[in-house]
């Protein structure tokens, strides 16, 4: 299940003209009433540009339309290229964007001469959605094809551009299996950006790491950062999952299909761990696979029964008991919790053909512990 993120060449794009720099703690701030302000296109059939279409407009009169398709062979992003050093204080990202589809959409963070970094978050179809990233959310990409970087941090005062693309786009390169998996629609698409700023202001981590536990989604950003596979509904929901916050999953148990979600993690923040724990309610009874995998290919994972009747279910899986994956790929192995980077949940009563019908999941304490 791992992400097939390829690698986005924008050597052609140097110096900015310029991005709507402002006062105060932003350090940029778009807000397209009259052009693009300094963002671009790059890749075929990829296209930006402002639309005064009410309905594609956050706030004032103007949006950044950025216009793509998704096929095998063709790559794109919209980019707003920067001078270093001058996001060296940046601690933030806010924006408002809007998709015509349900996908994943990803945020990338190019430094000069130096490593990719990405946050990703879902996009639902057709509805504004705030987004807030903090500079600690973007884990460097370790594909075979991506720039190494030296030193292995994100240096923002080498950043030389801020991109947006659509992870299907990634995905669409792989075969059809893995568009049917991924419910990937292939074709022209629009995402509209709105109030875009980098800022010196801080917010807080969407996860955050101890001595003891490290909490894999702290839920305190607007937008889900989970990407979902086999075309369900992701959201946030509070009640349901104490204390706080949960994902909630809407989705169809269907014979032959997948439903699962994908949880990124900065590798090395699992160092010491030693067991995942999660909290969940589900509507109908489901058999959640949980599963773990390392940089360098290595899969790990567990089946849990989980109830129906919204009855609450507290998982905890030692990696101890994880077994290795048909697909795992390990040069030694072995699970090693600091080399971890990603967590898999994926209810397999479609697949093994138990059941079918809608369901609805949610997920909190989404944890890692000594």
């Amino acid at each position: 299940m791992r992400m097939l993120i390829g690698a986005l060449s924008v050597a052609a794009l140097v110096a900015s003209t310029g991005s709507g720099f402002a006062q105060g703690n932003a350090l940029v701030h778009n807000s397209f009433e009259s052009n693009e302000e300094s963002w671009v296109a790059l890749g075929e059939n990829t296209k930006v540009g402002v639309t005064n279409t009410t309905t594609n407009v956050k706030a004032g009169k103007g949006s950044l339309q950025y216009s793509y398709t998704i096929a095998k062979g063709g790559m794109g992003a919209a980019i707003l290229p920067v001078n270093p050093p001058a996001l060296a204080k940046m601690k933030s990202i806010r924006l408002w964007i809007k998709s015509d589809q349900s996908t994943t959409l990803i945020v990338s963070i190019q430094e000069r001469n130096g490593g990719r970094y990405m946050a990703g978050f879902n996009a639902p179809k057709d509805e504004w959605q705030k987004v807030e990233l903090s500079a600690s959310d973007f884990n460097l990409n370790e594909g075979p094809n991506d720039p190494k970087d030296p030193n292995g941090k994100l240096d923002l005062d080498q950043v030389e551009n801020v991109a947006i693309g659509d992870i299907g786009q990634f995905l669409a390169q792989g075969d059809a299996a893995i568009v049917d998996l991924f419910g990937i629609k292939l074709g022209a698409h629009n995402v509209y950006l709105d109030e875009f700023e980098i800022s010196e202001d801080a917010l807080p981590s969407s996860s955050t790491t101890g001595p003891m536990e490290v909490a894999l989604d702290t839920f305190a950003h607007p937008q889900v950062a989970w990407m979902g596979v086999g075309g369900i509904k992701l959201s946030q929901a509070a009640g349901k999952i104490p204390p706080g916050k949960a994902l909630q999953v809407d989705y169809k148990q269907q014979a032959g299909k997948i439903a699962g979600l994908v949880r990124s993690i900065k590798r090395g923040n699992l160092d010491g761990m030693k067991t995942i724990n999660v909290s969940v309610v589900s509507a109908k009874a489901c058999k959640l696979l949980i599963q773990v995998e390392e940089s360098g290919g290595g899969k790990y994972n567990t089946m849990v029964d989980v109830p129906g009747g919204n009855e609450l279910k507290k998982i905890s899986v030692p990696f101890s008991e994880m077994g290795a994956a048909d697909d795992s790929k390990d040069s030694n192995g072995k699970l090693d919790a600091e080399q971890i980077n990603q967590l898999v949940i994926i209810d397999i009563y479609g697949i093994a053909g138990i059941g079918e019908g809608d369901n609805t999941l949610w997920i909190g304490n989404v944890k890692a512990s000594k």
